[in-house]
């Protein structure tokens, strides 16, 4: 009962610190702004800048028990497989999802929720980079504590807390909805690289240069078409069909990707 209670106490706290962090801006856009019109903008931003994190997230899961194996018979070749590997899936899935976001913000907030709702297209195109950060980190953290060190992940999440609490306090009064989305974006990076540190450290591996530069080359690619191809809005989700398709030709042309 104690390990079980040892090891259930710091992911618990890291639950909750991390439910916290996620939402921490929203909470000082009402506080601070303390108008109902931005607050509605900026949830209507945060809502869509998650989907990639709900629909990622479910690696974690996946992740913890095959870590916790590999940790527990001391198979390092296949614990650093599955970093690198999982590593290596999620950033090509994540990175083309990030910038198509970014890069067409305008048009996804009004194929949602109307023309009416624009001014949350620019926190949107902050916010889904600072999403696409947390993402990393959550899986990032799920490897650490299925190696068995949930104490080590509560930490670097109560590190977080004042950084997110400061930059929140310092850039909303400045920069309004888009200071939330920055605050979310610094906080979130400096988690992500915080947990990427351990884990490189630790176990000698994190992801694989070559393949980091071929996706992030690619993503650029689409990202700048995207950039130069304003569409009307009922054609916008063929774009991402079209260029989505368009980046996993070019991941199979520089061979990141085969059959």
């Amino acid at each position: 009962l104690k390990k079980i209670m040892n090891f259930a106490m710091p992911v618990i706290i890291f639950s909750v610190i991390f439910t916290f962090l996620i939402s921490a801006d929203l909470f000082f856009v009402k506080r601070i702004l303390m108008e109902n019109v931005q607050a509605g903008y900026y949830t209507a931003a945060s809502m869509l800048s998650r989907v990639p994190f709900v629909i990622l997230g479910a690696l974690g899961g996946t992740l913890f028990p095959a870590i916790s194996r590999s940790t527990a018979v001391r198979d390092v070749a296949q614990t650093e497989n599955y970093i690198t590997g999982s590593m290596r899936y999620l950033l090509i899935i994540l990175i083309p999802i990030i910038l198509l976001v970014s890069a067409t913000a305008e048009g996804l907030i009004s194929l949602f929720y109307s023309s009416a709702y624009l001014s949350a297209s620019s926190p949107l195109s902050i916010l889904i980079i600072g999403l696409g950060f947390f993402t990393i980190f959550s899986i990032l953290v799920s490897i650490i504590t299925a190696s068995g060190k949930p104490k080590v992940s509560m930490l670097i999440a109560l590190v977080l807390v004042p950084v997110s609490i400061a930059f929140n306090i310092i850039l909303i009064p400045i920069y309004r909805l888009e200071g939330a989305a920055l605050a979310t974006t610094i906080t979130s990076f400096f988690g992500m690289c915080l947990a990427a540190a351990y884990v490189l450290k630790r176990f000698k591996t994190l992801v694989d240069t070559k393949s980091l530069i071929k996706i992030c080359a690619a993503s650029i690619l689409i990202y700048v078409i995207a950039l130069q191809l304003p569409l009307p809005l009922v054609l916008l989700p063929l774009l991402y069909v079209i260029l989505f398709a368009l980046y996993i030709g070019i991941l199979f042309l520089v061979n990141e990707l085969n059959k």
